[in-house]
């Protein structure tokens, strides 16, 4: 199989290369971000917690962002206590008066919320129940092991607490990181079937020009006859097509979908398509 989408060079979306991109990053005063956007009551901890606990804080928030409307987009019929928190209506309108003050609340609850260890592992054991729970839950799960790290273990009487503090910060961060990775999959997807729906049913006429200049190129190469059952897969034979759509739609100066890759992946596997039916000739 071919590639699924043309890679994106870093360079090109950082700005710098991998090397300077990340040494500027080390050596920046704030990794993340300023901690002025975090809210007042998490930028007036800020310089008391630990340079790790900075950084995951920083993506915590970012994090809590997507969590919030992930939350709202789909409540759960069985909301946790922690959910039903941001839930009330209020929240919807607070977000959108003032993110910070929604900020305040939640980071309140991270660091003042009266939680002991026998609650944090009741609520993990509720969570973490299967691997098939749904990857908002994961968000809150890496709340808790945050709560264990920089709370439980401070509270408790532990001999090693920097080691199992490191311990609980791993696992906070890799929740957090599973969460991020899971819901970035899931816009994909949804992408995906956004595409297929657009093909299906406006899809046509929306974007007409650039269908008719793909069935264009696509006659082009067969009559040709230089590229009959030359391409693996269709994903190849789109890799090899879309820098000319591409230059195709800035000369014309029209509007192209969001992601031109899966227009046209989705166009070479409708039914009964003209697209579908060139594509089956050029491709092994």
């Amino acid at each position: 199989m071919g590639r699924a989408r043309k890679a994106k060079l870093f360079v090109d979306e950082h700005g710098d290369t991998p090397g300077n991109h990340y040494w500027h990053r080390f050596m920046s005063l704030y990794y993340v971000e300023h901690p002025s956007t975090l809210g007042k009551y998490a930028y007036s901890r800020f310089s008391s917690l630990e340079p790790l606990e900075q950084v995951y804080i920083g993506e915590l928030k970012n994090a809590f962002e997507v969590w919030f409307d992930v939350l709202h987009a789909n409540p759960p019929s069985e909301p946790t206590a922690f959910q039903k928190r941001f839930l009330d209506e209020p929240m919807s309108s607070l977000m959108i008066i003032d993110e910070t003050l929604v900020y305040d609340i939640f980071f309140r609850f991270i660091y003042e919320m009266d939680i002991k260890r026998e609650d944090v592992s009741e609520r993990l054991d509720a969570l973490l129940v299967d691997d098939k729970i749904p990857y908002p839950y994961l968000f809150e799960v890496s709340c808790y092991f945050y709560i264990i790290a920089t709370r439980i273990f401070a509270d408790e009487n532990f001999d090693n607490k920097e080691i199992q503090f490191f311990r609980a910060m791993f696992e906070a961060i890799n929740s957090l990181k599973e969460f991020t990775s899971k819901h970035d999959a899931y816009l994909q997807e949804k992408n995906k079937e956004l595409h297929k729906k657009i093909s299906g049913k406006g899809g046509k006429n929306k974007w007409s020009k650039i269908r008719a200049e793909v069935i264009r190129l696509l006659k082009e190469e067969i009559s040709s006859g230089q590229y009959l059952g030359r391409f693996n897969s269709n994903a190849d034979l789109t890799e090899y097509l879309l820098p000319m759509v591409e230059k195709y739609i800035r000369i014309c100066d029209i509007k192209s979908p969001d992601d031109l890759f899966y227009t046209l992946e989705s166009w070479s596997t409708s039914p009964k398509s003209d697209i579908s039916a060139l594509y089956g000739l050029l491709v092994i």
